[in-house]
């Protein structure tokens, strides 16, 4: 009977020793999700400031093409502004010319008028050529930094739907480690509890063996 009772009281230790290591296991496990929770915790954090930089990038961009459309529409009133002198400058060389046909005796002073008013059209003319260069360059610039601004805008769109994407993938994949790590603590509480009662048992066991054990050694 002592054999058997000492048998019984090894093979209880020994069980009680397998749940301990489970238990150990089990503990070892959760620290490892807790781990696992913080990475995907500092992935969401990545995500959310990259989203935010490519925003801000978008925003510069946009106050860009504003300036430049303020630069454009003010050469473009410059040049109808010089366009107009122009004008007014043609129609007084023609009066000019009609006068001279019908008042000989002020022919000298009006071909000096002439050619001060010519003078004037040239230089004028010289500003509307080199104003109307100006704007075809800054058109051409206005042109090319609208389709750059384009490309620009449709790589941050796309740029921010893939992050946007990622985002959502990261949030689900989080969600779903969560809901893992949540099922696992579930679980493990209910092994817990379950080896708990184990024990228990085991050690009212062990304990009316020996009780059982002592009495029929009196």
């Amino acid at each position: 009977a002592k054999e058997r009772l000492s048998i019984e009281a090894d093979d209880a230790h020994t069980e009680a020793e397998r749940h301990i290591a489970i238990i150990a296991q089990l503990e070892k496990k959760q620290k490892s999700f807790e781990r696992m929770v913080d990475e995907w915790k500092k992935k969401v954090d990545d995500a959310g400031n990259e989203l935010d930089s490519a925003q801000r990038e978008c925003r510069t961009n946009a106050a860009d093409i504003f300036k430049q459309r303020s630069i454009n529409d003010t050469l473009t009133v410059q040049f109808e502004g010089l366009r107009y002198e122009n004008r007014n400058l043609c129609q007084a060389t023609k009066e000019l010319q009609s006068q001279l046909g019908e008042d000989g005796k002020n022919i000298h002073e009006m071909r000096m008028t002439m050619q001060r008013v010519e003078v004037e059209k040239e230089e004028l003319q010289r500003a509307l050529d080199e104003a109307e260069a100006v704007l075809e360059i800054e058109e051409s610039k206005v042109a090319r930094f609208h389709a750059e601004i384009n490309q620009i805008r449709t790589a941050i769109e796309k740029r921010l739907e893939e992050k946007e994407e990622e985002f959502e993938n990261i949030r689900k994949n989080h969600q779903h480690s969560l809901d893992l790590i949540q099922v696992a603590l579930e679980n493990e509480k209910k092994e817990k509890a379950d080896l708990y009662r184990v024990k228990k048992k085991l050690e009212m066991d062990v304990n009316v063996s020996f009780v059982v054990s002592s009495k029929q050694l009196q």
